[in-house]
C-alpha cells in the first residue's frame, strides 16, 4: 500500500486513541507556535484545485492509453520489457490516486480554515463575555469545565503528535523526491550522449517512467504537507479551546460554593462500590479455601496416574486464577480508598482550609504517587496481555478432540475464572482511569493555588524541605529511629554539655582540690576521675536525648571489645598505665625524673602519656607504659633533697690537707648547699696527671637546672680559693722521649740568620 494510504489510516486512528484516552496526561500549558501559512499561498497556480482536477481527468485518459499499449509489439518497438509498460500504467494509477488525495486534503484544509476563523471569533466572544451563569457555582459545573479543558488538552497533544509524525514522513518523502530527481537527470544525460535511434527511443521511455515517479513523489510530498498543515490548524484550535476552558475554570474556582453534600455524595458512591467489591472479595476467598480443602481431600487415597496428575495441575491453575481475582479485587478496594482520600483533600482545598505547607507536602506526595501509578498502569497492561493469551491458549486446548470429560470440566471452570479475572481487571483499569482524572484535577488545583502567592509557596517549600531533611532517618537501633533532627539536637547538647563541664571543672572543682593538703598527685587523680565521669554522664544524657537504650549496645559489645582489643590495645595499655602511675605514685607531678638520658620535670600525667619539661623548656611526651616497663630515675620521689658532687684534680706535690680544707671551705660558703648533712671530701684517686678529690654535699632541687647551677657556683668558689692559695689545678701533661741512633746535633742560631 502506498505511504499516503498508510498515513490516511493509522494517523487518524492514533489521534482518535489519544482523544478517547482519559486521564493520561496532566493539563498541558506549553506554548504552541502559530500555524504556518496555507500551502496554497506557497504553491503555484498549477497546483490549484481546478488544475488538479484537470490533471486527474487527463490521467484517466493516459491510463486507458497505457493499458491498451501493454503488449509485446509495443514493447519491441520501444526496445523495453513488457514489465516496464505495466509499471508505467501502475505509476499513472498511483499518480491519479495521489492527486485525488491531494485534492481532498485541500478541501479539508479550506474547511478547517473556515472552522478556525469561526472559532477565533467565538473564542474572542467567550473571553469578552466570560461564563454565562452568574456565581456562585457548583462543584459539578466546575468539574464539567475541567473535563472539557482536559478533553481539548488531550486533543492538542494528539495533534502535536500527528504533526511530529508527519514531519518525519515529510523528511522521508523529500528524500524520495530527491532520489527520483537524481535518477531522472542521470537518464537525461545518457539520452544526450546516446547516438543509436533504438537506444534513444528506450531512454526516452525510461525517462517518461522515471518522470512519473518524480511527479508521484512530488505530489505525495505536497499532499502530506497540506495534511500536516491541517493538523497544525487543528492543534491551534484545540489550544485556543483549552485556554478558554482553563480561564473559565479558573474564574469558576474563585466563586465555588462547596457544600457538605458534595463530599457526602461522592463518599456515598465510593462506599457503595467498596461494599460491593468487599463482598466479591470475601466470596472468592471462601471459594479459594473450599478449593484447597477439595484438593487435600481428593489427593488422599487416590492412586497416582497421568490423568489424576493432570487434573491436579488444572485445579492448581484454577486456584491461582481465583487468587488473582481476589488480589485484583483487593487492589480495586485500595484504589477506591485512595480516591476517597483524594476527594476529602480536594474538598478541603477548594474550601480554602489547607495551609501552604500542607499543599507543598501534598504536591510532593502526589509526585511520588504519580510515578507509582504509571508503573501500576504498565503492570496492568502487561497482565491483561498475559491473561488474554492464556485465555486464548485455554480455548485452543478445549477445542482439542479426545479431551477427558473430567479435565474438560475443570478447564471450563478455569476458563470462566479467567473471563472473570479479565473483567475485573478491565473494571480496575476503568476505576484507575477515573481516579487518575481526579488525581490530575487535584494536582492542577494545587499548582493553581500555589502560584497565587509565589513568595508564600517558596517559603512553604523551604520549610517542608527542611522538615523532611530533619526527619530523615539516619539509622534505627532497637526500633528507635535516629533522625537528623535528633542527631543535631543531641550533638548540640553534647557540645554544650562538654563545654559546661569543662567550665565547672576548671573554675570550681579544680581550684577547690588545689587548696587541699593532699599531695599534688591526689587532686590530679580526682580531677581526672571526675572529668571522665562527667563526660560519661553527658554522653549518657545525649543517648537519652536520642532515645537510644543502653541495651542496644549489648549486641555490639562483643564486636566493640574485639575491635578495641586489636586496634586500640596500645591506647588502652597507656590509659591503664596512667591510672597505675596516679594510684601507685612512682612519680608525681613536679618530680624530677630521668628517662632515657633525658632529665625533666613531670608536668602532667594524662590518659595516654606523661608530659616532661626539660631544662631547655622543651616538652616531651612519654607513653605511660614506658614508666612501668623501663628503669626510671626519680630524683625527688621522697623529698627534693639530693646529694651532688664536684670532682677536682690538683698537680702532684700539692698539699692534700690544705686542698681538703679549701674544698670544705668552698662548700661551706655556698648558700645553696645544705649544712646538714655536712659536706665531706674524699681523696678519690691518683690520676695520670693529677690528684683526684671529690667533694660531696646535699642540696634541695628546685628545677631541672638547679643542681647544675649549684655545682657551677661551687666550682667558681673552688677556683677562687685555689688561686689565692697557689694550688694549681692539674691539666694533662705528656713527656716526649726521642729514640735516636746517635747524638743529636744542637745548634744555636742568631736571629738574623
Amino acid at each position: 500500500m502506498p505511504s499516503r494510504l498508510l498515513l490516511a489510516f493509522w494517523v487518524p486512528l492514533g489521534v482518535m486513541v489519544l482523544w478517547l484516552a482519559p486521564g493520561q496526561a496532566a493539563l498541558p500549558q506549553k506554548v504552541l507556535k502559530p500555524a504556518p501559512k496555507p500551502v496554497q499561498q506557497e504553491a503555484s497556480k498549477a497546483n490549484s484545485p481546478e488544475a488538479i482536477e484537470q490533471k486527474i481527468a487527463a490521467l484517466a485518459e493516459k491510463i486507458k492509453a497505457s493499458q491498451q499499449a501493454e503488449n509485446e509489439q509495443t514493447a519491441q518497438q520501444l526496445g523495453v520489457d513488457l514489465s516496464l509498460l505495466k509499471k508505467r500504467t501502475e505509476l499513472l494509477q498511483e499518480l491519479r490516486t495521489a492527486y485525488k488525495w491531494w485534492l481532498g486534503n485541500q478541501e479539508k484544509e479550506a474547511l478547517v480554515e473556515k472552522e478556525h476563523t469561526a472559532l477565533a471569533k467565538n473564542v474572542a466572544l467567550l473571553k469578552e463575555r466570560g461564563v454565562k451563569e452568574p456565581p456562585p457555582y457548583s462543584l459539578s459545573f466546575y468539574d464539567q469545565l475541567l473535563s472539557q479543558q482536559q478533553f481539548f488538552a488531550q486533543r492538542q497533544e494528539g495533534y502535536a503528535l500527528s504533526n511530529s509524525l508527519f514531519a518525519e514522513h515529510l523528511d522521508f518523502l523529500r528524500g524520495k523526491r530527491e532520489e527520483a530527481g537524481k535518477k531522472w537527470r542521470l537518464l537525461k544525460d545518457k539520452l544526450a550522449a546516446a547516438k543509436l535511434p533504438q537506444e534513444q527511443k528506450k531512454l526516452r521511455f525510461e525517462i517518461q517512467v522515471v518522470g512519473l515517479e518524480k511527479e508521484l513523489a512530488e505530489t505525495e510530498y505536497l499532499s502530506s504537507k497540506t495534511y500536516k498543515h491541517i493538523f497544525a490548524i487543528l492543534q491551534l484550535m484545540a489550544r485556543q479551546q483549552t485556554e478558554v476552558y482553563r480561564a473559565q475554570a479558573a474564574w469558576v474556582q474563585k466563586h465555588l460554593l462547596i457544600q457538605e453534600s458534595d463530599l457526602e455524595h461522592q463518599l456515598t458512591l465510593l462506599e457503595q462500590k467498596e461494599k460491593k467489591l468487599a463482598g466479591k472479595q470475601a466470596k472468592f476467598q471462601r471459594a479459594i479455601l473450599d478449593m484447597v480443602q477439595q484438593l487435600s481431600h481428593a489427593e488422599k487415597g487416590v492412586p497416582s496416574s497421568p490423568l489424576t496428575e493432570l487434573a491436579s495441575q488444572e485445579k492448581q491453575l484454577w486456584r491461582h486464577t481465583l487468587q488473582s481475582i481476589s488480589n485484583t479485587l483487593m487492589d480495586h478496594l485500595n484504589i477506591l480508598r485512595f480516591k476517597e482520600d483524594l476527594w476529602k483533600k480536594r474538598i478541603a482545598l477548594l474550601k480554602g482550609e489547607v495551609s501552604q505547607e500542607q499543599l507543598v507536602k501534598w504536591q510532593a506526595d502526589l509526585a511520588k504517587t504519580e510515578e507509582t501509578g504509571k508503573k501500576y498502569f504498565k503492570y496492568l497492561g502487561e497482565q491483561n496481555v498475559v491473561m488474554q493469551s492464556q485465555l486464548a491458549l485455554l480455548k485452543k486446548r478445549l477445542a482439542e478432540p479426545g479431551l477427558d470429560p473430567r479435565i474438560r470440566g475443570i478447564m471450563n471452570r478455569e476458563q470462566e475464572a479467567y473471563a472473570v479475572l479479565v473483567q475485573e481487571q478491565n473494571s480496575l483499569i476503568q476505576t484507575l482511569t477515573d481516579t487518575n482524572q481526579l488525581f490530575q484535577r487535584f494536582s492542577y488545583e494545587i499548582n493553581a493555588r500555589l502560584t497565587l502567592d509565589p513568595w508564600s509557596s517558596f517559603k512553604a517549600r523551604v520549610e517542608v524541605s527542611l522538615e523532611r531533611f530533619l526527619n530523615f532517618e539516619i539509622w534505627v537501633i532497637d526500633k528507635q529511629a535516629v533522625t537528623v533532627k535528633k542527631f543535631l539536637g543531641a550533638l548540640a547538647f553534647l557540645i554544650i554539655g562538654i563545654l559546661l563541664t569543662r567550665i565547672i571543672l576548671h573554675y570550681i572543682l579544680y581550684p577547690l582540690l588545689g587548696k587541699t593538703l593532699w599531695r599534688q598527685t591526689k587532686p590530679e587523680i580526682l580531677q581526672k576521675t571526675v572529668s571522665y565521669l562527667a563526660y560519661f554522664v553527658v554522653f549518657l544524657i545525649t543517648l537519652g536525648k536520642l532515645r537510644i537504650p543502653l541495651q542496644s549496645f549489648a549486641t555490639l559489645g562483643g564486636g566493640i571489645a574485639i575491635g578495641l582489643g586489636f586496634a586500640a590495645q596500645t591506647v588502652i595499655k597507656n590509659f591503664i598505665s596512667g591510672y597505675i602511675l596516679l594510684g601507685e605514685k612512682p612519680i608525681d607531678i613536679g618530680d624530677l625524673v630521668e628517662v632515657g638520658g633525658i632529665l625533666g620535670n613531670v608536668r602532667d600525667i594524662g590518659a595516654r602519656s606523661t608530659l616532661l619539661r626539660t631544662g631547655e623548656n622543651k616538652d616531651i611526651l612519654v607513653p605511660n607504659s614506658y614508666f612501668l616497663e623501663n628503669n626510671i630515675t626519680n630524683w625527688t620521689r621522697k623529698d627534693r633533697r639530693i646529694r651532688a658532687q664536684v670532682t677536682v684534680g690538683v698537680i702532684y706535690g700539692s698539699p692534700v690537707d690544705q686542698v681538703k680544707e679549701l674544698l670544705l671551705q668552698a662548700a661551706g660558703t655556698c648558700d645553696q648547699i645544705l649544712k646538714n648533712p655536712e659536706p665531706f671530701v674524699l681523696f678519690n684517686d691518683f690520676g695520670d696527671n693529677a690528684l683526684i678529690f671529690d667533694v660531696y654535699f646535699w642540696i634541695e632541687v628546685v628545677g631541672v637546672m638547679g643542681r647544675r647551677i649549684i655545682q657551677s657556683t661551687l666550682r667558681f668558689k673552688i677556683d677562687e680559693l685555689f688561686r689565692a692559695a697557689g694550688i694549681v689545678i692539674a691539666f694533662p701533661q705528656r713527656d716526649v722521649h726521642l729514640d735516636a741512633p746517635g747524638p743529636l746535633e744542637v745548634r744555636l742560631l742568631e736571629r738574623d740568620e
